[in-house]
């Protein structure tokens, strides 16, 4: 019962990172397309390629601006474009850890 409850904890806890996530990146439309275009795009890519995915996309994010990057464009544009394709691995997987929340 108490693995039950961690793994519950866990879940909604990565939910709430989540929707932090989309939220920061939803005002952050790096592209020259209109908002809703803009979130029907990172709805898809959550729906694709999971919940961690879209961190990952905030964590590259924070990680560029804290680093004066630039490059967030080109590979946000790799990772939307080449989404559900066998093989696929995101530019941005891994950058969870540097979102800020």
């Amino acid at each position: 019962m108490k693995d039950l409850k961690q793994n519950t904890q866990a879940r909604l806890a990565k939910s709430d990172l989540f929707d932090k996530a989309f939220d920061f990146l939803a005002k952050r439309n790096p592209f020259e397309i209109s908002q809703g275009e803009w979130i029907n795009l990172l709805l898809k890519y959550s729906e694709v390629q999971g919940v961690k995915a879209v961190i990952d996309l905030a964590g590259f994010y924070d990680w560029c601006v804290a680093n004066e990057k630039d490059g967030i464009l080109v590979t946000f544009a790799h990772d939307f474009n080449e989404m559900g394709k066998e093989w696929f691995l995101p530019r941005t997987n891994g950058y969870a850890e540097f979102f800020k929340g």
